[in-house]
């Protein structure tokens, strides 16, 4: 705009000039060579503008793209996050419903025998029953239901001979699902809580090989170690002795 303005002053000038008679050659080439200077000028602005101009269309585009893709990319994590929510909600109301299921079992009267619920004496069978139901969950890779209902037997029932299977079992589930430490911790409650059980040697066996696999070598040598100290007459102390010499 500026230069525009001087070129519209220097035509003014000039005209001028002429009209008066007094201008020389002279003059007229300054005129030109100041009104050439000024068209200069005035092409390199446009130039600078139209870069600029050009500049500022191009970071829109670019902003407006980005924020496409962030409205894109945001709208695909929340579907997701929908998705998983739902097959959440979904596998909560299942373990929901089969428990409720096996608690109205144990409180029915029981086929074979007097009625009995969970507020008293445990209905014949129930925890058998239970049992049976976990392990069709655990063979299913079910783990967190199958776990709900293991986890009920040993409440429920810890005094049933099933008590100290539903607890190896437990420990199982978290097995399946590569939780090694925690495992560990329920395999080590079968021996505690019910050392004459059958089940006790087979579950620091079972905690030996479990921490073995993890790479904790020297965890599981102590577990085997303690199946022949405290089980020597056991298969499961020859199996001990054999895995031992593995490690070694």
């Amino acid at each position: 705009m500026v230069a525009m303005k001087g070129r519209a002053r220097l035509l003014g000038v000039v005209l001028l000039l002429v009209v008066a008679g007094c201008a020389t050659k002279r003059d007229v080439r300054t005129l030109q060579q100041r009104i050439d200077a000024l068209e200069q000028q005035q092409r390199s602005v446009a130039r600078e503008m139209q870069q600029q101009t050009q500049l500022v269309l191009d970071t829109l585009r670019s902003g407006f793209a980005i924020q496409r893709d962030l409205r894109g990319e945001t709208s695909h994590r929340f579907q997701q996050l929908e998705e998983n929510l739902s097959r959440l909600e979904e596998m909560i109301n299942q373990t929901q419903l089969v428990v409720a299921q096996l608690l109205e079992r144990l409180e029915r009267p029981s086929m074979g025998g007097p009625s009995q619920t969970m507020g008293g004496t445990p209905s014949v069978g129930a925890a058998e029953d239970l049992y049976q139901q976990g392990m069709e969950f655990l063979q299913q890779q079910s783990y967190a239901t199958a776990r709900t209902v293991f986890e009920e037997i040993v409440r429920s029932f810890p005094n049933d001979p099933r008590a100290a299977d539903a607890q190896f079992a437990l420990a199982e589930t978290y097995a399946g699902e590569g939780n090694a430490e925690r495992a560990l911790a329920e395999f080590e409650k079968v021996e505690r809580q019910w050392p004459r059980a059958e089940k006790a040697p087979q579950a620091l066996l079972r905690a030996g090989i479990v921490a073995r696999d993890a790479n904790q070598r020297d965890r599981a040598r102590e577990y085997f170690q303690q199946v022949r100290q405290r089980f020597p007459a056991s298969p499961e102390a020859q199996e001990a002795e054999r895995l031992l010499r593995s490690l070694r």
